[in-house]
């Protein structure tokens, strides 16, 4: 953060990375069963994308390059999530 420089990755390694609108953070994926590891997991509940009332989430996986999208598992979005007015 001092540098204010980005740089880029290529691997998270044994970590996975979750991203949302109202937070990001990673984990050590062999903590929890079922995550994998050096994968993104993300979701997306912008009405531009979607015009439903579910988030769209999906699995990138770093490794192989490839994108896991509707996985069975869908979220319907609370009207009084973490966004702000």
């Amino acid at each position: 953060i001092d540098t204010k420089t980005w740089e880029k990755i290529y691997s998270l390694g044994d970590r996975s990375l979750f991203l949302g609108n109202c937070s990001t953070f990673a984990i050590a994926a062999a903590d929890y069963p079922g995550c994998k590891p050096n994968c993104i997991y993300y979701s997306v509940d912008g009405p531009l994308l979607a015009a439903t009332p579910y988030i769209d989430m999906g699995i990138y996986d770093c490794q192989n390059m490839t994108l896991e999208k509707d996985r069975g598992f869908r979220a319907r979005i609370n009207t009084g999530s973490c966004r702000q007015n």
